[in-house]
């Protein structure tokens, strides 16, 4: 997501890895082949048109899945844990 250029997940079932394309515009999940086809002929077009294929991603959305803000949230649920331990 960082590179900035859209993402075609194979995979063939909708779940978390939809969920975080969806969300942060960063690219599409592939379910079957017409929608690979399609994708693929619509960004061509585009590259034909424009020279280029524009990112749709929401940089602030992507932000919030970066390393330091991964550690950031993981850090936090280890503060709960031992806080938790801590009074028991």
């Amino acid at each position: 997501m960082r590179w900035r250029r859209q993402i075609l997940a194979l995979e063939g079932v909708k779940g978390v890895v939809s969920d975080l394309l969806d969300s942060t515009g960063a690219g599409f999940q592939i379910l079957e082949r017409e929608m690979l086809e399609r994708i693929l002929q619509n960004m061509y077009d585009e590259y034909v048109e424009t020279g280029y294929v524009k990112y749709h991603g929401d940089d602030e959305r992507i932000g919030e899945y970066d390393q330091r803000a991964m550690c950031r949230h993981l850090a936090r649920g280890l503060d709960r844990l031992c806080a938790a331990d801590a009074t028991q």
